[in-house]
């Protein structure tokens, strides 16, 4: 038996009324030490005490100075660390804020509630020094479906829980979303469940309107409002801000029958002054909402340029009495828009989507699709923003990354690419942690994997979980993500932070099989984000789910859904954009430059191949080491092990669809029978691939596992085998009597097929350059490149605005004295923005790119110079975005 003591007398007390989640967080510990069998005694009989301090701490400073390490100064950082002060055991748990202290006592409770028989929770063999990487770690929790999210929204046991498990990981916020279900008027023929879509009739009725949600009871209204003030009282507790995210605005939801509720009372006289007045009660009811997110464009239900209709909205928050923060979503924003948010002294924010709607590689992509940049044509109005003049910022951060701005910018990694399997990289955790602070970026909200499950109207009933075999259906939803919750959280708010924090809980409850478990997965959870990034045929999760993959032809080119209306030209897997086309080529520009004899110095779907290749190798040696274990059979070990070996068939599939494709668009080029024949053999092994996924999936998950009413948007891998036979068939049968077009060379056609019988991957190299640490706008900037005896054929220096609406320039790097130089022109860096800029060069017929990607593809492939004077990027008004792009 060990006995403790919690010294927390130096605390400050809150003020009357005001939340304590230092204390809240002692409580957690106290209890979880005495789950351990420890007994909670007075300071003066413990065998160790934990000193409980926050911000300005002589204890803390003493250490610091001994040790000659630096202490973080962020609200959210900590120290753990052993003392051998007044004669006894001592552990310093210190924070420089509350969270930061509730962080640092829920990593003890954590340690204690996963300790082996034997174990010392308490018993420190480092200090544990962290500091947060990035400002903002939120996760959304979203209401899609009142057959499926009525009853976690109304699980206060639920809530308690899931709450515990954010502020132990360290995320700072949770948002509650409504209204993100439909994108209006676009989906209007769908429109059937709408509970909660227009939230406000669900949750108050302020004084002096008739509106309702007809078939709503009061009780049932009041019901919603009181769960709001209950989650925001208990996320208060354990020191986590509270969103309200209300992206619906429109509440005409068509003809009384059609939908399950029908909003009345709403006019065009009233409309603009209902929202403001309910938004404000909502926020008065609920005194902890820290934040407000709007989405503010078309798919909102308010036509984009109704700028009054937005004033009159966000003076609801201005009400409210408080400081509130208002988050827009960049879509569709413009310059008065901002403005108008600007004018109630509230701070603003835009977010931004981290990739599309979808989880790409870590790094911010260097280029975005040419589909998103504004079409030639005029735009009608109601969307002429989001759908014409500021296009571009409708998947990615576009312009809105001034050095000078006054509003700040987070991310949104939105939940398309992997919605039911489990994930759990560090390594791409700490780095997407990283990169929410890119050029200032303010950090990052995740919509949790389930966010659009039964979504417009699509629920299944008992389909929750999507699992068949009740032994691996958990009490509550989250729970099967509680592992990737820890990497997410604790990665990304220190990439230091310890592994111990994440392979603790495999080791409770996967035993022998944790290692391998946290092995596989790791490597296993990198298989998408690549596919996604690379493979790019719709930036809306609502077209494009690679996880379920609904099959892209090879041969013929598909019709408008799900991919061709988000797509330029022919709809087919090899021309298939990527989400980077800057810095990657899809297969059919590939199979032109071999053809051609050119390299257009980007990777290419014959890298991605080879790295998937070699993540499913990896993985499935740590999955047959998982599997050969004496703990197979316990149900943690069994879903990560059966979602590793989906994923690792996934990653064998699209490597080989790669190859397949790559040979088919030479075929189309040429005619030469070879490259059929070659496409054939791959398209049937990514075929056999498939069949993997299938054979790993079937009997385990349901059959119709449902994120939409679209057939692209439900079912499951057994589902989507039969469409990828029939095109390996269309390959097979395709004609064989076709001869080679005499216009091609047949050099041409012979050095095709020996550079892909040879193939020399893309090759990247670390950086020996001087450059800037910073610059002055409107003065040059000279960039100094190293290079060896390899570089044959000169350097070529590739360089941009921070600034997605604006293409790259490349100029070849002057060869002096064994260096490159070349110099970005004054005129150039007279702009707003940071400056980015990466190399490439030849060597004999490899490409070589600097920095590339790391081996681990969680590096930044180019390096970023900032403004030698900026502002902070506070809240920002409309005066820095980019003049060209604000008068289009």
């Amino acid at each position: 038996m060990r006995t403790f003591h919690l010294a927390v007398d130096g605390l400050p007390q809150p003020a009357a009324g005001a939340a304590d989640p230092p204390r809240w967080a002692a409580g957690m510990l106290r209890a979880a030490l005495m789950r351990a069998g420890h007994v909670c005694v007075d300071e003066a009989s413990a065998q160790v005490v934990v000193r409980v301090q926050m911000g300005n701490c002589a204890t803390a400073t003493v250490w610091a100075r001994r040790t000659r390490r630096e202490l973080p100064t962020a609200p959210d950082g900590f120290l753990l660390a052993p003392l051998a002060l007044r004669g006894k055991r001592e552990l310093l748990a210190w924070g420089v804020g509350a969270r930061g202290l509730v962080y640092a006592l829920l990593e003890l409770a954590d340690r204690a509630d996963h300790c082996a028989a034997g174990e010392d929770p308490l018993s420190l063999g480092e200090p544990l020094l962290l500091s947060p990487a990035e400002g903002l770690r939120s996760v959304s929790r979203c209401i899609s479906s009142e057959v499926e999210d009525r009853g976690w929204l109304h699980d206060r046991e639920g809530w308690r829980r899931y709450l515990d498990m954010l502020a132990t990981n360290r995320f700072n916020r949770v948002a509650l979303t409504f209204g993100m279900t439909y994108n209006h008027p676009f989906d209007d023929e769908f429109l059937s469940d709408v509970y909660c879509h227009f939230a406000y009739p669900f949750l108050v009725a302020p004084a002096g309107y008739d509106v309702h949600a007809s078939g709503l009871a009061d009780s049932e209204r009041d019901d919603n409002l009181e769960l709001l003030r209950f989650v925001g009282q208990e996320a208060a507790r354990r020191g986590l801000d509270f969103q309200l995210a209300v992206w619906t605005h429109g509440g005409d939801f068509g003809a009384p029958g059609r939908t399950n509720y029908t909003i009345t009372g709403i006019t065009p006289e009233n409309h603009a002054a209902y929202c403001r007045d309910a938004l404000c009660a909502i926020l008065r009811a609920v005194p902890q909402i820290t934040g407000v997110t709007l989405r503010v464009h078309i798919e909102s239900g308010i036509p984009e340029g109704s700028h009054d209709f937005w004033r009159t909205v966000f003076d609801g928050v201005a009400r409210a009495g408080r400081p509130i923060g208002i988050d827009l979503h960049a879509k569709g924003v413009d310059p008065q828009l901002i403005d108008i948010a600007i004018a109630t002294g509230m701070p603003v924010n835009l977010s931004v989507k981290y990739l599309a709607e979808h989880l790409g590689l870590p790094y911010h992509q260097a280029s975005i699709r040419q589909f998103e940049m504004p079409p030639p044509q005029p735009i009608e109005r109601k969307w002429g923003f989001s759908e014409g003049s500021r296009r571009f910022v409708r998947y990615s951060y576009g312009d809105l990354l001034t050095e000078n701005r006054r509003y700040s910018v987070s991310f949104r990694i939105w939940p398309g690419t992997q919605r039911v399997l489990l994930w759990g990289d560090p390594v791409f955790a700490a780095a997407y942690g990283m990169q929410a602070a890119f050029c200032g970026a303010g950090g990052v909200e995740l919509c949790e994997p389930l966010s659009y499950k039964g979504r417009m109207g699509s629920s299944v009933p008992g389909g929750r979980h999507n699992y068949l075999q009740t032994a691996l259906v958990q009490k509550h939803d989250w729970l099967k993500y509680d592992y990737q919750y820890r990497v997410w959280g604790q990665c990304g708010h220190d990439a230091a932070a310890p592994r111990d924090g994440w392979v603790r809980f495999l080791r409770r409850h996967c035993g022998a099989a944790a290692e391998p478990c946290a092995s596989a997965l790791a490597q296993a959870s990198r298989v998408l984000p690549l596919i996604t990034l690379a493979h790019g045929p719709s930036a809306s999760n609502h077209s494009y789910w690679p996880e379920i993959y609904d099959n892209l032809s090879i041969v013929y080119s598909g019709g408008r859904w799900p991919y061709g209306h988000d797509m330029t030209g022919p709809a087919r897997f090899g021309t298939t954009p990527s989400f980077d086309p800057q810095l990657f080529a899809n297969p059919a520009e590939f199979a032109a430059e071999l053809l051609a004899g050119t390299r257009s110095r980007r990777f290419t779907p014959l890298d991605v191949a080879s790295w998937l290749e070699g993540m499913a190798a990896v993985a499935t040696a740590a999955l047959d080491e998982a599997r050969g274990s004496a703990d197979t059979s316990r149900p943690e070990v069994r879903r990560i092990t059966t979602d590793t070996a989906i994923l690792a068939a996934i990653a064998r599939f699209f490597a080989a669809k790669f190859r397949s494709a790559c040979d088919w668009e030479l075929y189309l080029l040429c005619h030469e029978p070879r490259f059929r024949e070659r496409a054939a053999v791959a398209y049937r092994q990514a075929a056999d691939a498939w069949r993997a996924a299938v054979r790993e999936s079937d009997g385990i998950y349901q059959d119709d596992i449902s994120y939409g009413p679209h057939q692209w948007l439900r079912g499951s891998w057994k589902t989507r085998l039969p469409a990828i036979l029939r095109d390996v068939a269309d390959m097979q049968s395709w004609s064989s009597h076709y001869t080679v077009l005499p216009s091609v060379d047949p050099q041409a056609i012979a050095r095709a097929h020996n550079a892909l019988e040879h193939w020399m991957p893309v090759a990247s190299r670390a950086v020996d350059c001087e450059a800037p640490p910073s610059f002055v706008p409107g003065k040059a900037v000279r960039i100094v490149f190293r290079g060896d005896g390899t570089i044959g054929q000169g350097v070529t220096l590739h360089y941009r605005h921070v600034n997605q609406a604006q293409a790259w320039h490349s100029v070849m790097m002057k060869r002096t004295n064994g260096a490159f130089t070349a110099t970005i022109p004054a005129a150039y860096s007279r702009s707003d923005f940071a400056l980015m800029y990466y190399f490439s060069w030849l060597e004999g017929d490899r490409v070589v790119m600097a920095p590339g990607l790391s081996e681990d593809l969680s590096s930044q492939p180019y390096m970023v110079i900032r403004q030698s004077q900026r502002s902070m990027p506070i809240a920002r008004g409309s005066d820095n975005i980019s003049p060209s792009i604000a008068e289009s």
